[in-house]
């Protein structure tokens, strides 16, 4: 088992990251010091130490230590996979480069290549799960978001949507919503944890939430972003990081069980990583979602899927619904009244 814990980089990281969310508060001008005090008890609390329970090194995947080039991906992507899935691994591998770096790309392949060896259906589960896992994979965080916004194409397509001449100003503001979520999910998960479950017993995540405006066209805004963008090293010894990790060895686990003998349960159990979208309070809700429905209706159905699919097509159509979540517990309850289904997997 292997802990992970803050190293010596954090010294330098978690001072640039905390200084921004603060920066952040007292733009917004409204109880600010309140808000300090809060955020600031808070962070102190994540810092007080990791929790008792820590994520196991055998729920994380190990990345890679090194990767091949994008070219000798992209030649095992050809000759590795199946004609209807090959331009979907392509996407996700440059998608994930982007994203990350190489090795975070190679350990997309290998994850693929443990689907491919237990697809009984020519590919078709092997597609579904390429694209589901290089979204979930390239998940939105401000890390994310400020790359995305500091970009030369970005500022060349607004220029173009609002139809300014080469000689004319054009002035961006991006406003930003930053909470708790989006402070915990940067820290070391030991800490990042203890700072979300603070959040979550305290009431917190209501009340530090702050509005975050940039002006990413002038000097001090597009600085602001692209420090925030240069956290990239960092994503992978963050708590989001390695919650996320946990997440996706469950779900492909689950996968690799069933579809050998139950593909129908399979794909619904893939088409689940959809409910895990978008950034801060949206994000919140489907990953609520998500673990309810892969608790309730997935884990215990690993060994005997009895009629499964169906119950989880439902489930998962009722939190697409209402992300509130009041419809998945209508749902869930009705499931868990029903009488019991047939007594095997082929009976799907």
């Amino acid at each position: 088992m292997r802990c992970f814990s803050a190293s010596p980089r954090a010294s330098g990281v978690l001072p640039i990251a905390r200084a921004i969310f603060e920066a952040a508060i007292r733009e917004t001008g409204v109880a600010v010091e309140a808000n300090l005090r809060a955020f600031d008890a808070g962070f102190g609390y994540g810092a007080a130490g990791p929790p008792p329970e820590v994520l196991p090194q055998d729920e994380v995947a190990a990345i890679p230590a090194s990767a091949a080039s994008p070219t000798a991906m992209l030649a095992a992507i050809a000759r590795d996979f199946p004609a209807g899935s090959i331009k979907l691994v392509e996407e996700g591998v440059r998608r994930l480069i982007d994203y990350q770096d190489r090795a975070y790309a190679q350990l997309y392949l290998e994850r693929l290549r443990r689907i491919l060896a237990v697809d009984r259906s020519d590919g078709a589960l092997t597609a579904s799960v390429a694209r589901n896992l290089a979204l979930w994979m390239s998940y939105e965080d401000v890390i994310r978001v400020a790359d995305l916004k500091t970009r030369p194409e970005r500022f060349a397509r607004v220029r173009e949507e609002v139809g300014a001449k080469p000689d004319e100003p054009v002035h961006v503001t991006d406003i930003f919503k930053p909470g708790v979520d989006e402070v915990s999910a940067l820290l070391p998960p030991g800490l990042g944890r203890r700072l979300r479950d603070w959040a979550e017993r305290s009431g917190a995540h209501r009340r530090l939430q702050f509005s975050m405006r940039a002006r990413s066209t002038s000097v001090t805004g597009f600085l602001r972003l692209w420090l925030l963008a240069r956290l990239r090293p960092w994503r992978r010894r963050s708590f989001r990081f390695a919650e996320e990790q946990a997440a996706m060895a469950a779900w492909l686990a689950a996968i690799e069980r069933v579809a050998p003998s139950a593909p129908d349960f399979a794909r619904e159990i893939i088409e689940c990583a959809r409910l895990l979208k978008g950034y801060s309070d949206t994000h919140r809700h489907g990953r609520e979602n998500y673990q309810r429905i892969f608790e309730s209706l997935i884990r215990p159905r690993l060994e005997r899927p009895i009629a499964a699919a169906a119950a989880l097509r439902r489930a998962r159509e009722a939190a697409f619904a209402d992300p509130e979540g009041a419809a998945l517990a209508r749902e869930l309850a009705a499931i868990a009244a029903a009488p019991a289904g047939p007594t095997s997997a082929a009976a799907e």
